[in-house]
């Protein structure tokens, strides 16, 4: 399965991690790794406020059809890429009744619950490995099909794990992953930086100085309503605010995805953070031609139709919980000129997250 012995964690943690693998050379130093607590002493917390079984299970029917893989089909083995306590991993043991499955993950806290979760039938199907998939040398050929949900963009140097996972796909299997972009980020980017603008908070993006300036366009019926809406802004007396949990979220995820652009790693604010990564097509297509990919596909990872104020409903609802109203009609608006504002075509390849999609 690995070009390294196993060992059981009960041996090497406790006796509740009983049935959990992980290499013997296995480093269980997590936070010398840079494995956060919310993956670790905080598992629980970060299984209850992620889990959407039903979510990603749209996410991989797609990826499927996309594939032109139809289930149960001939899929023998699967590896579950980063599970977790089982996002990916239910809905294809779901998919796959006929299928045995290799579950990963560098967090043995994660793998106990996806274990106890599991039921006796499920677990002796399945394999729970606890590793670093960027140091762990998959055999040749194990699996039909890999899987990993929103697992690339903690590592440092994803290619590596896309490397590993693509060797132990036998000939003409696939790798699928959903994971975020850069280009449809980069939108709501500027569309939350008009928003703090609007609500007077330039001072904590650094960017401007002055509320921005009504465009320099004569007013025509042509004008689209976003120019419209900010020459009234300009001229109307009504104060624009948000609530102060909504200011302290748009300016972080601001401040974090202008740090996140772009494939230099090496700062060394990286090793504290889960989430290093935007993907860009370049990237990935690099990555595909290096391995020697047969096929890469990359499609919108959800219905873009309103792409940037569903993603917005989805953060908001894991950061903002508590607060009612996040965000007043008019920065809904401002969300709304940017789902509109491109064509139908265009907005397939404006995506916030992607699935992506590679076949040996």
């Amino acid at each position: 399965m690995i070009q390294s012995s196993l060992v059981d964690l009960k041996d090497r943690l406790s006796d509740q991690y009983s049935g959990i693998f992980c290499p013997t050379d296995f480093n269980l130093d997590f936070e010398e790794r840079g494995v956060s607590p919310q993956f670790r002493e905080l598992a629980e917390t970060y299984h209850q406020k992620y889990t959407d079984y039903e979510r990603y299970k749209g996410f991989i029917t797609r990826g499927l059809a996309h594939m032109g893989v139809h289930p149960p089909g001939e899929i023998q083995t699967v590896l579950d890429v980063g599970s977790g306590s089982g996002n990916t991993f239910f809905p294809l043991l779901e998919m796959f009744p006929q299928a045995t499955l290799i579950a990963t993950d560098i967090s043995p806290q994660l793998l106990r619950i996806l274990q106890e979760i599991m039921t006796p039938a499920q677990r002796s199907r399945t394999t729970l490995l606890c590793l670093d998939l960027t140091e762990t040398q998959f055999q040749e050929g194990i699996c039909d099909l890999a899987v990993g949900g929103a697992i690339l963009h903690h590592m440092f140097d994803p290619a590596i794990v896309i490397r590993e996972n693509f060797r132990a796909l036998k000939k003409n299997g696939w790798l699928m992953y959903t994971e975020p972009f850069e280009v449809g980020n980069s939108l709501l980017k500027l569309a939350y930086s008009m928003i703090l603008n609007l609500a007077g908070h330039r001072d904590t993006i650094g960017r401007w100085s002055n509320p921005l300036p009504a465009p320099a366009i004569a007013d025509k019926p042509q004008l689209h309503p976003l120019f419209k809406f900010f020459q009234q802004t300009q001229k109307s007396e009504k104060k624009y605010e948000i609530p102060h949990a909504t200011y302290v979220f748009l300016c972080n995820y601001v401040a974090d995805l202008e740090f996140r652009r772009g494939r230099d790693k090496s700062h060394p604010n990286y090793k504290t953070m889960d989430d290093k990564w935007l993907f860009t097509r370049k990237y990935i297509e690099d990555v595909a031609s290096d391995i020697g990919a047969s096929e890469l596909q990359i499609h919108a990872l959800d219905p873009v139709t309103d792409q940037f104020t569903n993603m917005t409903k989805i953060y908001f609802r894991l950061a903002l919980s508590g607060v009612e109203n996040p965000l007043p009609d008019w920065g809904w608006e401002i969300l709304k000129f940017f789902d509109d504002f491109f064509s139908a075509d265009l907005q397939n390849d404006l995506y916030p997250e992607a699935m992506i999609l590679l076949k040996k």
